[in-house]
């Protein structure tokens, strides 16, 4: 559509919103032709389907008599407070129900369900390195979010970290180091690869705690690696 001014305010409005247009700035009548959706620009003519025939239009800035013509009974309707209150009443009620279905549905989203696969501990010597390759697979229909891998600090304590991919964000806290690795859309797998580097012989054991959305706890694997000297 076309843009228009209010001749009283001369603020910008649409052309042909309404046969009696308001101005949505001042709400004053916007009445001349060139602002009526019958006023059709290239005849430079009225179209009113009111008249008996198109009225030719010399001025369109100026208001014509004619744009005062009675609505007809099916305008009157639509515009009486009756037909307004009801209109009003259906959108509230379809506004209700979109917002019941949204909320309804957030509320009873599923939670993810991770698995998670760790090769047993290898046993290796104190010159060797031990190459821990972590699977972390999401089956659920729902993306995990911020799925992450917690590993007790009594394990990781005889070692070196000295390589991991994918590079998580980590955290030092007393009893545990925790690699947080991201989402994890539906039906995909996240493959770490941890590399640590022994500092002492023995047999060292620790557990390796699987968690997504900062607190559902999904699985709990115990690795046990031999070092030998």
């Amino acid at each position: 559509m076309a843009k228009a001014r209010c001749p009283e305010c001369g603020a910008g409005m649409i052309v042909g919103v309404a046969p009696y247009p308001l101005c949505r700035k001042c709400g004053r009548l916007a009445l001349r032709c060139r602002n009526c959706r019958h006023y059709c620009g290239p005849m430079t003519e009225c179209q009113d389907p009111r008249l008996p025939e198109p009225r030719r239009i010399t001025d369109p800035d100026r208001f014509l008599s004619c744009c005062q013509l009675p609505l007809s009974p099916a305008g009157r309707a639509a515009r009486s407070p009756v037909t307004v209150a009801l209109l009003g009443g259906v959108l509230l009620a379809l506004g209700l129900w979109a917002f019941t279905v949204v909320y309804t549905g957030l509320a009873h989203q599923p939670a993810p369900a991770l698995f998670m696969r760790i090769p047993p501990g290898p046993q290796i010597s104190l010159d060797e390195t031990c190459d821990l390759r972590i699977i972390v697979f999401n089956p659920s229909r729902v993306t995990a979010r911020r799925v992450t891998l917690v590993v007790e600090r009594s394990y990781l304590e005889h070692f070196d970290l000295a390589y991991t991919q994918p590079v998580p964000m980590v955290e030092q806290r007393q009893a545990a180091v925790v690699l947080q690795y991201g989402d994890l859309p539906s039906g995909r797998d996240l493959q770490v690869q941890l590399e640590l580097k022994p500092k002492e012989a023995g047999d060292w054991r620790g557990r390796f705690v699987l968690f997504s959305d900062g607190a559902l706890r999904h699985k709990t694997i115990t690795v046990s690696t031999q070092v030998s000297r």
